[in-house]
């Protein structure tokens, strides 16, 4: 008979562990994680720098090298306390609202958070300019979009769904 070290702890965030393999850690579907399991152990990443984007880009909060190395049930409640104590991102000015578009061509689902003049019901004007060259938005300045509010890493935001005009 085999013995399989202990998953108590793991099982107690099995959402939160769907969430990096259907987010983060997409290219493994482990059949059985331990209490003893560490990120390490389920990422393609091949350094620190590497894994540690990943993570912010999708949880949009920092982790050490040293958190890198914890229990994966530690590290994920590490970021899930993280990103639900960060303030909610508001605009630069009292007329535009942030909304959220997909960036294009990443390994994983990524938003980022732009500023956008309303423009009519669900509607929405984009004035931010992408401060990124690597970046492709699928939307960009200028575009007029249809927004729906969607469950996001950090809460319900405002999504770009499609061009308008």
């Amino acid at each position: 008979m085999i013995d399989f070290a202990a998953d108590h702890e793991i099982r107690k965030i099995e959402p939160l562990l769907d969430e990096l393999f259907r987010q983060v850690a997409t290219d493994y579907e482990p059949l059985f994680v331990s209490d003893e399991t560490t990120i390490w152990d389920v990422s393609a990443a091949s350094n620190a720098n590497e894994l540690a984007t990943q993570l912010r880009t999708y949880y949009g909060v920092d982790v050490s090298s040293d958190e890198l190395n914890l229990p994966l049930w530690k590290l994920l409640r590490i970021l899930d306390e993280r990103r639900k104590a960060r303030p909610p991102r508001k605009a630069l000015s009292d007329t535009a609202t942030v909304i959220y578009v997909a960036l294009l061509n990443e390994s994983i689902d990524c938003w980022r958070p732009v500023e956008a003049i309303k423009e009519g019901e669900n509607r929405y004007r984009i004035v931010s300019v992408p401060s990124d060259a690597t970046e492709e938005w699928q939307f960009t300045n200028g575009d007029v979009v249809e927004c729906e509010t969607r469950r996001l890493w950090d809460g319900d935001a405002l999504v770009a769904l499609r061009r308008v005009e």
